[in-house]
């Protein structure tokens, strides 16, 4: 019979993913996650876009089993950009005394990720425990709100 219980790798593949769909990345700079992969930062800004209702079927520690386009995981509807999420390349302390941390930014200055809103089935419901820059969490995992994918930003002009 197989466990049901998650794995830290499985939650940690979680995490990451809760973290950038919530625009809150907390890994502290040069601090490497417990898979030994370093993460960037990113700062997410609101987008609109144009809805695609792509329909689309993903696997995460909450919806897995082997990938086929017609079973397992969960099937998901793409809707429009809802965020965009550049990297984070210093972040800044104010107080006494201030600092300021430089980040690694990884590629480029022009890599990130693209948010886009799902509609999705019912809340997960299981509660994980997440460690960050600003302290120990237990965060309640409800229903999936976004998908982001990796993108490459132009420079506007």
């Amino acid at each position: 019979m197989r466990d049901r219980g998650m794995s830290k790798r499985k939650v940690l593949i979680l995490v990451v993913a809760v973290l950038v769909g919530m625009g809150a990345w907390g890994i502290y700079a040069g601090q490497e996650a417990q898979a030994g992969i370093s993460i960037p930062h990113f700062k997410c800004y609101e987008t609109t876009g144009t809805p695609l209702n792509e329909p689309l079927r993903v696997f995460d520690p909450f919806h897995d089993g082997p990938p086929s386009p017609s079973t397992g995981g969960e099937l998901v509807t793409v809707k429009g950009s809802h965020l965009v999420c550049t990297q984070v390349y210093a972040k800044c302390f104010p107080g006494d005394p201030g600092r300021c941390e430089f980040l690694p930014i990884e590629f480029s200055r022009s890599a990130g990720v693209n948010c886009y809103k799902i509609t999705s089935g019912p809340p997960v419901n299981e509660t994980v425990p997440v460690e960050d820059q600003f302290g120990e969490h237990d965060l309640k995992v409800g229903k999936a709100k976004f998908f982001c994918a990796p993108a490459l930003f132009g420079d506007g002009g």
